[in-house]
């Protein structure tokens, strides 16, 4: 599915901060993935519990576009169990989709996942790839992919802070038994060009 955002920030220029310091990221950046990790304690299947939204963006001032990733319930309406990934842009809703009914139910449960942002001749990419569970098996790919056409000119807006920060465990976070970031990769064209390989925990509880 593609759409057109009119008017959207050219974001030119280095980086301004990430765990690896100032001007660690290089300019031109095309690709950005990051892997992600949640270790469930006691799920609550009755309650669809627990729920969890990443986010991800390219940039990080108006008007700006941005990815979120819903695990164990979808949005508008609310519905418990499976997954979704929604387009924002000006915190409009533009496009999504959602898989399964499935809740997680397995006790000890580890989820990972790919979420990525990628820019192609003026088209952006964002999906969940990778994924893999118990409850799901595999998944990602097509079915948790959006694409819209952008001005953009590059990727350099895009901030892991950004990510860490307004990613989590909505409801149940008390259920979760890990939830981190660990590992971010930086491409320019097809090369890699910077590995974060530290880990960013937003949720530990003790067992």
């Amino acid at each position: 599915m593609i759409a057109w955002l009119g008017g959207v920030a050219l974001v030119v220029g280095g980086w301004l901060g990430s765990a690896d310091g100032p001007g660690a990221i290089p300019t031109g950046v095309t690709r950005v993935e990051e892997d992600w990790e949640l270790v469930v304690g006691v799920p609550d299947p009755t309650n669809s519990g627990p729920q969890i939204t990443t986010v991800m963006s390219p940039m990080i001032q108006a008007p700006w576009i941005q990815m979120t990733f819903n695990l164990n319930y979808r949005d508008d309406p609310f519905a418990g169990g499976g997954m979704q990934i929604r387009l924002w842009s000006d915190k409009q809703v533009i496009a999504q989709k959602s898989v399964s009914a499935q809740q997680i139910a397995t006790a000890n449960e580890t989820i990972g996942w790919t979420q990525a942002i990628s820019l192609n001749s003026g088209i952006l990419t964002l999906e969940v790839k990778n994924g893999n569970s118990t409850t799901w098996g595999t998944f990602g790919g097509s079915a948790l992919r959006l694409q819209v056409a952008t001005s953009l000119p590059n990727l350099d807006g895009y901030q892991v802070s950004e990510s860490v920060a307004n990613s989590g465990c909505g409801y149940q976070s008390n259920r979760v038994r890990l939830m981190r970031l660990k590992e971010v990769r930086y491409y320019v064209g097809n090369e890699l060009v910077v590995r974060d390989d530290q880990p960013k925990v937003l949720l530990a509880n003790a067992e």
